[in-house]
């Protein structure tokens, strides 16, 4: 999956942060995040329920027409535990994520979701 906004600073000492990361609850919700670069944007989102189902859905789109295309649609389940998920793709408009399993570093702070990959960070917002 495509991330799509940089986030600087993932330090925090909070112990509350901690303890949120530590379970699969502090993650469950919608959270979304939008790059915009002229006229044109993208939109990343990430569904995790607290039965361990995650849905993923990145689009495409144009502010000055309105339309806005859909170009993965994804779901399966996952695990979250000391700062990482992991995705296990079960259905996927991408052929080749189907049977695959994705992991990365996130940071919860409120209703924000700090995610680290491939050494860059993206935020996401809870919805």
């Amino acid at each position: 999956p495509l991330a799509v906004v940089l986030c600087v600073g993932f330090a925090s000492c909070d112990k509350d942060d901690d303890d949120e990361n530590s379970s699969r609850g502090s993650i469950v919700g919608t959270w979304e995040s939008e790059e915009a670069f002229g006229r044109e944007y993208s939109i990343e989102i990430y569904r995790f329920y607290a039965d361990g189902r995650f849905e993923y859905e990145y689009l495409e789109g144009d502010y000055s027409s309105g339309n806005s295309r859909v170009l993965d649609e994804s779901s399966g389940t996952y695990s979250f535990s000391d700062g990482r998920v992991t995705l296990n793709y079960q259905e996927s408009t991408i052929a080749e994520e189907v049977g695959t399993t994705y992991s990365f570093d996130v940071r919860i702070s409120g209703d924000e979701m700090y995610v680290e990959e491939y050494g860059d960070g993206y935020v996401f917002y809870r919805e």
